[in-house]
């Protein structure tokens, strides 16, 4: 199947797997599959979590793997789920191992639902005592020193979607801003780092 999906790969290496695989996935995410020194995440969170006893998400090993790099990790559209293109995010062997060896540091394990609501309630309090202004999807130069930037996303034909370095987009920022560093980092500290007694 690889030489036929290559085949039909546009300029840019790209384009849509529908004439050889029948889905609505993109000739990358097919190949990507097929490559034996690559696992999708969702693979490496069974693996994780199987051999060192833990529940891991693809969301955290995402959020590692950005922490480590400076980047997200490879991902390719896999099809239209709720009239949204979606996405597999992929990891090469190496990769694998280096999350291995950072996860157990950088796991939080996963609140419950009041736990959530008890934690973004306390968000919007400390917010509304500092001063604090939300914003949602601007562009860098509106974005202050004292700005604690929550989510990266970029804007295409199915709407938004997570930031990724291989497009040449416009990144749109969503956040909070204070009004002083002490009060931006005693945020990010208290509840960005927030780790969950164990």
């Amino acid at each position: 199947m690889e030489k036929e999906l290559r085949m039909i790969q546009n300029e840019y290496g790209g384009g849509l797997s529908l004439s050889v695989t029948n889905k609505y996935t993109s000739v990358r995410h097919e190949l990507a599959l097929l490559d034996e020194n690559k696992k999708t995440a969702g693979e490496v969170v069974k693996l994780i979590n199987k051999e060192l006893k833990i529940n891991t998400s693809v969301n955290e090993l995402k959020s590692l793997y950005f922490d480590l790099n400076g980047r997200l990790p490879e991902w390719h559209h896999s099809g239209m789920f709720k009239k949204t293109m979606g996405k597999t995010f992929f990891f090469n062997l190496e990769e694998i191992e280096l999350l291995r060896e950072n996860i157990s540091d950088y796991h939080t394990p996963k609140l419950s639902k009041k736990e959530k609501e008890l934690l973004e309630s306390k968000k919007k309090k400390f917010i509304k005592k500092y001063n604090g202004k939300e914003f949602n999807r601007i562009q860098i130069n509106e974005v202050s020193k004292y700005s604690v930037i929550i989510k990266e996303e970029m804007h295409g034909k199915y709407g938004y979607f997570e930031y990724n370095s291989k497009y040449n987009s416009v990144v749109y920022y969503s956040g909070v801003t204070f009004k002083s560093e002490k009060t931006k980092q005693k945020f990010i500290n208290t509840y960005l780092n927030y780790k969950k007694e164990k």
